[in-house]
């Protein structure tokens, strides 16, 4: 991944429009989970007190779903992930509060037959202190892919970072955009944008790395790339992506095979992004190997099921925020010491794309 200069004979001194600099263009993409976003955070803040840089000097592209896009979002505005991962553990259990199992009861029966199990007031404030409420996408400081689904049309939408030819994207806000991502189905009221509806993109792509490898194969890898800038070129791609605890996989194989939907309750769509999260990282892996990239996931630990059944999307119980907090703190510190030379390749040289 080091910078490689095609100079002939000529002093490295001199300007010359013949010359190019060859890079790979560096991606990072963040799962959604809700609360989970926790351990990313603190993970990645282990990774900044290592570098001594922020998380998103070294990357040219970020890529968040959901929760994940929260984080983008907070990496994209300069915002170091210690000073995030305590906007999790602070603001956490006022927008997901854990209360009394009797209310707990109350907000599951609200969900299923009412209405949404939580209101998003309590994000939007929280969202206002950590990223503003005015900085639009064109505050961007990378090339961004955050993904939502636009129930209105019913399609995915993918918000960016303006480049080249697009531009719709500049004029939301950051904050409008986090709230849609985010916005996950039962637990959130969806968003209204410029007169559509927006849902959480965890609904059709949890781990947003295709997206981001898609993205990066269409507009800015390869040579003579409209969107990139003078004398610079990419000629790979490295990906690194972040995955969340997930909820406990597999299941009794004597289950009922005529489960209502309250009784597949969460599994309904935990058990679609699981297999989602799956069959991406599968693909990616492939795809960015094929073009002789580099590609790892920095997948959570194995935990047991009775710490996973802690951790669902929306537990901001003390027990839930330690754990995801130690655990975020122990990953980080194994792979800033054992393992750093499986991620050093990420964060051995600076981002290249500079808008």
């Amino acid at each position: 991944m080091k910078e490689i200069q095609t100079l002939g004979n000529k002093s490295p001194n001199i300007a010359d429009p013949k010359i190019t600099n060859k890079f790979d263009f560096k991606i990072l993409t963040l799962d959604g989970g809700g609360i989970k976003g926790l351990y990313a955070a603190k993970l990645l803040a282990q990774i900044e007190l290592k570098t001594g840089k922020l998380i998103g000097d070294h990357f040219d592209m970020i890529c968040g779903t959901s929760t994940g896009g929260l984080l983008a979002l907070g990496i994209t505005r300069g915002i170091p992930c210690k000073q995030i991962s305590r906007f999790y553990e602070e603001h956490g259990p006022l927008i997901f509060p854990y209360e009394g199992w009797t209310i707990r009861k109350l907000r599951g029966f609200l969900q299923v037959c009412i209405g949404t199990k939580y209101g998003n007031e309590k994000l939007r404030l929280a969202l206002k202190e950590l990223l503003g409420d005015y900085q639009t996408m064109s505050d961007a400081n990378h090339l961004m892919c955050i993904p939502s689904f636009n129930i209105t049309k019913g399609r995915p939408s993918i918000f960016k970072k303006p480049f080249g030819h697009y531009h719709r994207d500049g004029r939301f806000t950051m904050m409008d955009v986090a709230l849609a991502t985010s916005a996950a189905p039962t637990y959130l009221p969806s968003v209204s944008i410029e007169g559509d509806q927006f849902i959480d993109g965890g609904i059709f792509n949890n781990n947003p790395s295709l997206i981001g490898y898609t993205e990066a194969m269409d507009h800015f890898v390869g040579s003579n790339r409209l969107n990139v800038p003078d004398h610079l070129e990419y000629n790979r791609i490295s990906l690194l992506s972040i995955g969340l605890p997930n909820e406990p996989i597999g299941e009794d194989p004597f289950i009922s095979s005529t489960r209502s939907f309250i009784n597949w309750k969460q599994k309904l769509v935990g058990t679609a992004m699981t297999g989602s999260d799956y069959i991406i990282e599968y693909q990616v892996r492939k795809l960015v190997e094929l073009g002789a990239g580099y590609y790892f996931r920095l997948d959570p630990p194995q935990m047991s099921s009775k710490q996973l059944k802690n951790l669902d999307m929306d537990n901001t119980s003390q027990k839930a925020i330690q754990t995801l907090t130690t655990y975020g703190q122990d990953v980080g510190d194994d792979y800033t010491s054992t393992k750093w030379s499986k991620i050093e390749p990420f964060f051995d040289t600076l981002k290249t794309y500079k808008f």
